[in-house]
């Protein structure tokens, strides 16, 4: 008998683009100066529509206890780390550690790392695979000073034994001059290195650093105890983020200004040579791989566009406290559903960007007409693009809790500003940074011969679907019919294709057409006498047995001992077959005499 289920082989993340989410984590936090104030610390968590069962270890430590944790649905949970301050924060400088942080879920979750403490805060928005990569450029600000004799630094950490990273510095390093490249083994999965600025004036940050390695690393940047005086005041302040590589960066941006006693500031960096860079139409410096623009953003909002990649930073906040993070790139990337959790009961406010003709299609934790398309205001310097500073929903975003905005019609990106002005800011971004891709439900299916094959991807508005595979296979379509799976079918298939200008990364996966297996070979009929022990036996070990009165076992050979009567008759090995079920069978008849 034929397996009759079709083989549904793609599920596209274009269906519902989840927010800044992923199913495993890479991680290292960074060294944050006690003196000021580094504790609490926690990891928070949010589920989506389904629950989560949370792994977090330290895969290079072997005397870390690793935490693990069920979230339910829709729901929060915020792991406490702070007695384990001294095990996570990566120091001493300059040195091979182990304190690399892997979170791993059976769903995917939003995460993010938090220093909460009430005048050193900051969130550092966890990116999953889109933080993974092999060529970094550090998006410093280099507008203002550290306090409390401590420095800007980035974190690295390893996803695989035996990388081999290359940092070349900007400013000195401790332990290292500026210009001078240098190597660092990092000989496990979650080893980790600490670099960190030898002086604390804001020139000394290492503005346009560049890490690269010969296998993915995650990269987390920090500026501890930023001053912001130039916006009134005598606050100190941590600004940090866990940033996106190089791949991931983008062209076109869109900066919200936040909430600072003067005007925020931007910090473009750029990766390749002759790179343009324009502020609402007007350009504002030409800049080679590694060189930076510092941009002070003195209207509501802004379009940055560059003639290649940049890396943008964002330092924002509430009067003279500062928040920082990386800006997502704008064109073709975002989600069409995002949660966050609130980390305090102080000011909470929303920005939010969406592509003009969406800015109606917002729901809050399910609910219409919360999020209004007269929130929004067009960009000035594109008005392709719509934003919105949400400073209404106060009482309805519960501290602690879950909170959910989707947008039904069109992706978008979310950033939150939570703090106040006289204790500190967490500022981030919780929407997808990496460009449309199809996604894979599996990497390989194993259908038996003869089954039919579909193939199918979830539905994308305007979206079109190219589909090739073995033997000149091609077609076009949400859902594909492939016939019946033979050997001819059997290989590797891929699918892409484009939703408007927006071109979606192709994805594959590989169809291995199994045979049926052939039916156990048995020991044979068995003649015996009351009251012995019979032995039955199979050439395989993976099968059921069945026979007289509901017998039933498993295994390659059975044994029944005190043999009676009764026990005579048709005894069936069935073997487990586990793609083309129900598998062959064999029988053997025992005979009892009396």
């Amino acid at each position: 008998m034929k397996n009759l289920t079709s083989f549904w082989m793609l599920s596209l993340c274009l269906g519902t683009l989840w927010g800044q989410v992923d199913d495993e984590f890479w991680f290292v936090a960074p060294e944050v100066i006690s003196g000021h104030g580094d504790l609490p610390i926690y990891l928070r968590f949010a589920t989506f529509d389904v629950p989560a069962d949370v792994t977090v270890d330290m895969p290079a430590n072997d005397a870390y206890d690793a935490f693990e944790f069920t979230i339910p649905a829709s729901s929060a949970y915020s792991l406490d780390l702070t007695s384990l301050v001294t095990v996570h924060e990566n120091q001493p400088f300059n040195e091979v550690l182990d304190k690399g942080v892997r979170i791993t879920s059976s769903a995917a979750v939003s995460a993010y790392y938090e220093v909460s403490h009430v005048n050193n805060p900051d969130i550092f928005a966890l990116k999953g695979e889109n933080a993974l990569g092999t060529s970094f450029h550090l998006p410093f600000q280099n507008f203002t000073d550290n306090g409390f004799n401590t420095t800007s630094g980035f974190d690295i950490v390893a996803t695989e034994a035996n990388t081999v990273v290359t940092i070349t510095p900007t400013q000195d390093l401790i332990g290292h001059p500026a210009g001078v490249s240098f190597d660092v083994n990092l000989p496990f999965a979650g080893s980790t290195y600490s670099g960190r600025a030898s002086g604390s004036g804001a020139a000394d940050h290492a503005t346009g650093t560049v890490i690269t390695s010969n296998l993915p690393v995650a990269v987390t940047v920090h500026d501890d105890s930023a001053s912001g005086a130039m916006f009134g005041g005598g606050c100190l302040d941590l600004m940090g983020d866990q940033i996106v590589p190089d791949q991931v960066l983008g062209t076109e941006y869109v900066a919200v200004h936040g909430y600072l006693g003067g005007d925020d500031r931007l910090q473009i960096v750029a990766t390749q040579n002759n790179t343009t860079v324009t502020v609402d139409g007007a350009t504002v410096a030409t800049l080679q791989a590694g060189q930076s623009h510092s941009h002070t953003l003195n209207t509501p909002s802004a379009f940055i566009e560059a003639s290649a990649p940049v890396a943008l930073w964002q330092s924002t906040g509430f009067g003279c406290e500062l928040g920082g993070a990386q800006l997502p790139s704008v064109k073709c990337t975002g989600s069409t559903s995002t949660v966050f959790v609130r980390s305090t009961s102080e000011t909470m406010r929303l920005n939010i960007l969406v592509p003009n003709g969406g800015q109606g299609d917002f729901l809050f934790n399910g609910n219409a007409g919360v999020i209004n398309a007269t929130n929004f205001a067009v960009v000035p310097g594109n008005t392709d693009w719509m934003f919105a500073q949400v400073t209404t929903l106060e009482g309805q975003i519960p501290v602690g809790e879950a909170t959910r905005i989707e947008n039904t019609s069109t992706p978008f990106h979310l950033g939150i500003i939570n703090g106040g002005a006289s204790s500190g800011t967490r500022f981030g971004y919780f929407s997808d940074y990496g460009a449309l891709k199809y996604q894979t439900s599996y990497q390989q299916l194993n259908p038996c011969l003869g089954d039919p094959l579909e193939l199918a991807v979830n539905p994308i508005e305007n979206g079109l679907y190219q589909w090739t595979g073995p033997n000149n296979f091609s077609a076009t379509g949400l859902e594909v019919n492939v016939g019946i799976a033979n050997t001819n079918t059997a290989g590797i298939y891929v699918v892409q294709g484009y939703t408007g200008e927006c071109e979606i990364e192709n994805d594959s996966l590989e169809v291995v057409v199994h045979q049926p297996l052939a039916p156990p070979v048995l020991s044979g009929d068995i003649e015996t006498c009351e009251g012995l022990t019979i032995s039955m036996g199979a050439d395989s070990e993976n099968v059921v047995w069945t026979g007289p009165d509901g017998f039933e076992a498993q295994g390659q050979f059975v044994v029944i001992d005190n043999v009676a009567v009764g026990d005579a008759g048709v005894y069936t090995a069935t073997l487990n077959d586990p793609y083309c079920p129900p598998g062959a069978e064999s029988s053997l008849v025992v005979t009892v005499a009396t």
